[in-house]
């Protein structure tokens, strides 16, 4: 089998040896220094804030195009295995080619940038960290046999609300490790009327949920927001810039139809 690579951050020879020094002094001495040095290096949004940090097990976080609900599934899940060293994690998307395309090597950037050491483990696509002891797998919904067989103390699946809900079932029994010092099981997607929407809003939530705009992400070019605001409905627009559950189509023929915009009387 091929030689797992390792990497570690640009920087100076004598300031890298400093900083990881301090760096794994700190992260070797219990989950919560972890998490303190971690989360005081990332810069978040109020409700990216929430996901990364609320001690909740169950968590979801939706939100519009763009509005970063990926990028804090990474930080998330770096975070998880600072917490439960001796045990391993699980990122789960819809497709490989979506877990290749947008996890997988930005997983590692986000290491790389926080000055995390990890292996990659790339013919069985997994990362290590060897400062907890412990793996991350990252498994695609198209082959859900790849989900079982294993106790993990965490999951995350992004872009859930493209799983069938097998999916979601499948990988919540599996998170279950008993060496776990903290277990979490979290989603984020873009709001879909389907499986996700009563686990996360109405009487019987599964899942803790926030919502987020994609006009809070001030990282993002004004003109490609403005762009949105002005080609999708106002319908779309709950949906797909706000963050929020819309059943786009239902009792409509064409999903732009307004009854007060739309609607004439004709004739006496």
């Amino acid at each position: 089998p091929a030689t797992p690579r390792r990497r570690s951050c640009s920087r100076s020879p004598i300031a890298a040896l400093i900083s990881a020094t301090l760096l794994v002094a700190m992260m070797l001495a219990s989950p919560m220094r972890a998490e303190a040095e971690l989360t005081a290096g990332w810069s978040c949004y109020p409700d990216q804030a929430w996901f990364l940090t609320d001690p909740g097990t169950y968590l979801a976080l939706t939100g519009g195009w763009g509005s970063g609900k990926s990028m804090i599934a990474r930080r998330k899940g770096i975070l998880c295995s600072a917490q439960n060293p001796g045990s391993a994690g699980m990122i789960v998307l819809p497709t490989y080619r979506m877990l290749r395309d947008l996890m997988w090597r930005q997983f590692q950037r986000e290491c790389i940038d926080a000055g995390v050491e990890f292996e990659v483990h790339k013919s069985d696509m997994e990362v290590y960290f060897p400062w907890w002891d412990h793996l991350v797998m990252f498994r695609s919904a198209d082959r859900p046999e790849r989900l079982e067989g294993h106790d993990i103390a965490w999951a995350i699946i992004d872009e859930a609300d493209q799983t069938p809900p097998e999916i979601h079932e499948k990988v919540l029994s599996r998170v279950r490790d008993p060496r776990a010092e903290r277990l979490f099981y979290g989603v984020t997607g873009t709001p879909a009327m389907g499986w996700l929407e009563p686990l996360c809003d109405g009487p019987d939530a599964f899942f803790e949920w926030r919502s987020m705009d994609t006009r809070e992400n001030l990282d993002l070019p004004g003109v490609m927001v403005d762009a949105l605001v002005s080609q999708l409905n106002p319908r779309k627009a709950k949906a797909y810039l706000a963050g929020q559950f819309v059943d786009l189509y239902a009792g409509q023929c064409y999903d732009d139809f307004d009854a007060e915009e739309h609607v004439r009387q004709v004739g006496a």
